[in-house]
């Protein structure tokens, strides 16, 4: 059975000191999807969606942006193949953040949030040109306005009219930008194509373009700025959780999103019968 929720956290705390509640699921924060959650509080996530036209006729119930942050977040995380689009994203607060408000007590999370199919439907009606325009959009159209950047293009050469000290400039953002293609094939697995067709070869592209903008992004503000000047395997590999544990509760067309210190006191209050269904959350700790 699925059903559709909306956060309402009162409506939910009603239910619980009625005994009632249909399901929870614990957060396990990590780096990538720390990275999501930022850009979706800062609105960059639901920008995808206006750039490009949903074509669906089916699976609806899906929010259109949600599928393409999930394609994003499994190049974040390089996977390549579409298979992996439905398991991009486990982590219970960041998918209410983003709008899954769905839970299905016939399918664990686990198990895919839909069928891969879903991914391979979608595909099939953008062609190639079409990511490539909804990359360009994306980023000339929002995002450099959002986020109040300046483009500057540079051309490698010594124009007049220029000074010494500015041609040097210049010429010293080549290497920075050697060293993004250097990543963007060695780490980001930008050549690790798994169909021969040439609209899906686009969308890999693309796809992991987004999601290296949005990790140099994630650098640049508060939230990251620690991992200034540093590749994404190693500050994967130096991570430490600072985000703090959450406990998604869900009670029939609603959904509360606690902090795991409140679920314990929460946990406390409850009657012995609430306390059983919450019980494997604990066990996940």
């Amino acid at each position: 059975m699925i059903q559709i929720c909306q956060k309402d956290k009162e409506k939910v705390f009603e239910a619980i000191r009625t005994g009632k509640i249909d399901a929870a699921e614990m957060s396990f924060p990590n780096l990538i999807d720390d990275i999501l959650l930022t850009m979706k509080k800062r609105g960059l996530t639901d920008l995808l969606a206006q750039t490009l036209p949903d074509k669906r006729r089916d699976n609806s119930h899906i929010p259109f942006d949600i599928l393409l942050c999930l394609a994003v977040a499994a190049k974040l995380k390089c996977r390549t193949s579409l298979t992996d689009v439905p398991f991009a994203v486990t982590e219970a607060e960041l998918l209410a953040e983003l709008g899954w408000n769905i839970w299905d007590n016939e399918r664990d999370v686990n198990d895919g949030l839909f069928s891969e199919s879903v991914m391979r439907k979608l595909l099939a009606k953008y062609k190639s040109e079409e990511w490539g325009s909804f990359y360009n959009s994306y980023v000339q159209e929002h995002l450099v306005k959002e986020l109040d950047i300046q483009p500057c293009v540079h051309i490698l050469d010594c124009t007049t009219g220029r000074t010494a000290r500015q041609i040097i400039n210049t010429y010293e953002l080549r290497p920075e930008i050697e060293e993004d293609f250097r990543q963007m094939k060695d780490f980001w697995k930008l050549e690790d194509f798994k169909s021969t067709k040439y609209n899906y070869i686009t969308y890999h592209i693309v796809m992991t373009l987004v999601g290296y903008l949005y990790f140099q992004i994630y650098k640049n503000l508060d939230e990251g700025k620690k991992y200034a000047g540093k590749s994404l395997p190693v500050v994967v590999k130096n991570y430490k959780e600072t985000r703090p544990k959450t406990v998604i509760i869900y009670v029939g067309q609603y959904f509360g999103i606690f902090p795991f210190l409140e679920f314990l006191q929460l946990y406390a209050e409850c009657t012995l019968e609430v306390r059983r269904l919450l019980d494997p959350i604990l066990a996940k700790v």
